[in-house]
């Protein structure tokens, strides 16, 4: 064997030496071994590459956008109105200058009467001219018939539907053109002499309830009754032209405004408590031509400013309240509603501010009479009326607090046939009667019910007006026979505040005369 080979064989065996020692060490590892760490290493390289992979998924969120059909969710369908709605007064503006005054134009500095004159009939040489239909409004003087200026000319088939604003400076109309072509309502502006027809309703009569139109006390603005859709609603026409506003506007029939003298309240009569709405499909709503219209609502009242209503009445009545003063508003109602044959009607006073109501009782009982034509005193503490509901017509004069003062009964009136008029102080009271029906001549008592002043006829007084300062009162009257007029001869007549004096302030005019009232500085 050569030496190479032995030398080979010599290696070989030493290896395998070596490697029998390794073996027999196995439970003791040396640390320099590689093999753990690239088992290690490999599960590191799987689980990057396995989370690689599951974002794939994530990608499967865009599809949640869903969104976009909401937006074109279908139109909602108003329901069909089971009536049909009835007609609506229409507004308009037609404006014209007229001609006004320059003595009234820029204020009225004292009280002067009001009056139309109508039907006048010119004589043309013996011949008596049929009647025209020209209407003239009037202010005069107390003192002097002669001074007297024309307000308005008016050619009009109707002379009942005029109202004057306190401060004479507004008057609205219902002018019934002859021609048809001017008809309906007009607003006159007398400061700023213009004429406007606002409205071509034909009359105050509107659902068969009528409604005088009121005049804010300024005169600025006017409340009136107008038919809407379904009911009726109460509007406030402004003189600046401005759009009318719906003061009441809730489905309801709501009529008879009558403005408070301070201008803060409107009273007014509705039957929302027994018909919330006319209007189809509003809740419970009443349905027309199977419901009956209301002939009678409760009272109400709406504060102007913040629309704030409060109802006064606990049974509805058919009668216009009227206001005593800026705080108590005086209505009257008849006895059971349900009993046709209960002929009594008793009187109320209610406060606007507390919301209470007084039943005003002689004596404080039970009152079955007929309390009509009632009057109360400026400060609301005194009443006359008449006691239609015994053998005799009566004049009573009491207290708020149902104390008698007196009871008469030699001033027999027609029942609702008396009207009276308190003097601003609340010391006097002028008695006349209505409508024709005026059977004494001035009338004058205190408040003890003596007779201030008590003439004979002619000439006899008819609704007596007492002027704002107190010095005047204003009547009606008629001349059965006097010198240079015929038997029934109307008049406007002045007398002082003790009911004496008489100044007739109409003479020398042809035609009816009808008193308005006073208007001018309070």
């Amino acid at each position: 064997m050569g030496s190479f080979t032995v030398r080979l064989f010599v290696l070989l065996g030493l290896v395998g030496l070596c490697t029998g020692c390794n073996l027999n060490r196995v439970l003791t590892p040396t640390p320099t071994l590689t093999a753990p760490a690239t088992a290690t290493f490999t599960p590191t390289i799987t689980a990057t590459i396995t989370a690689s992979a599951t974002l794939t998924p994530t990608l499967t969120l865009t599809p949640t956008i869903t969104l976009s059909p909401t937006i074109t969710l279908p139109p909602t369908i108003a329901p069909t109105p089971s009536q049909t709605p009835q007609p609506v007064a229409p507004f308009l503006f037609n404006s014209r200058s007229i001609e006004i005054p320059d003595s009234i134009s820029g204020g009225i500095s004292q009280p002067l009467v009001a009056f139309i004159n109508f039907n006048d009939r010119e004589r043309a040489s013996s011949t008596l001219e049929p009647a025209n239909n020209e209407v003239v409004l009037y202010y005069g003087s107390p003192t002097s018939g002669s001074a007297r200026v024309p307000v308005l000319q008016l050619e009009s088939l109707t002379t009942e539907d005029i109202y004057i604003a306190p401060e004479g400076n507004a008057i609205a109309y219902l002018l019934q053109d002859p021609r048809g072509l001017d008809t309906g309502l007009w607003l006159t502006d007398v400061s700023a002499r213009f004429t406007a027809r606002v409205s071509p309703i034909r009359s105050f009569i509107q659902r068969g309830l009528f409604s005088a139109p009121s005049w804010s006390p300024d005169g600025t603005r006017l409340a009136v009754v107008l038919a809407t859709g379904y009911d009726l609603d109460i509007f406030l026409f402004n003189l600046t032209a401005a759009p009318p506003i719906n003061l009441t506007n809730n489905g309801s029939y709501d009529w008879s405004p009558v403005w408070s003298p301070d201008g803060r309240y409107i009273a007014f009569l509705s039957d929302r408590q027994t018909c919330p709405t006319w209007i189809p499909n509003e809740g419970e709503s009443c349905v027309t031509g199977v419901d009956p219209a209301p002939t009678a609502g409760h009272v109400y009242v709406i504060e102007v400013e913040t629309g704030t209503v409060t109802q006064l009445s606990e049974a509805p009545i058919s009668e216009t309240p009227t206001w005593v003063n800026g705080r108590l508003l005086a209505f009257g109602r008849g006895g059971n509603p349900d009993d046709l044959l209960d002929p009594s009607r008793h009187l109320f006073l209610a406060d606007v501010i507390t919301g209470e109501v007084e039943s005003i009782r002689l004596g404080n009982a039970d009152d079955d009479r007929i309390n009509i034509s009632e009057s109360w005193s400026p400060d609301g503490q005194y009443v006359l009326f008449q006691n239609a509901g015994g053998e005799q017509n009566s004049l009573i004069l009491m207290r708020r607090d149902g104390t008698l003062i007196a009871e008469n009964d030699e001033l027999t009136y027609p029942r609702f046939g008396m009207s009276a008029s308190w003097s601003p102080d609340g010391q006097r009271i002028a008695i006349g009667g209505v409508g024709g029906q005026c059977p004494y001549g001035r009338t004058v008592i205190d408040l003890t019910f003596d007779f201030v002043a008590r003439t004979q006829p002619p000439p006899s007084m008819c609704r007596p007006y007492w002027s704002p300062d107190g010095r005047f009162i204003a009547y009606t009257g008629i001349v059965p026979s006097a010198v240079g007029a015929a038997d029934g001869r109307v008049d406007i007549l002045i007398s002082d505040n003790n009911g004496f004096g008489s100044t007739n302030i109409t003479s020398d005019l042809r035609g009816q005369i009808r008193l308005l009232g006073w208007v001018g500085s309070r």
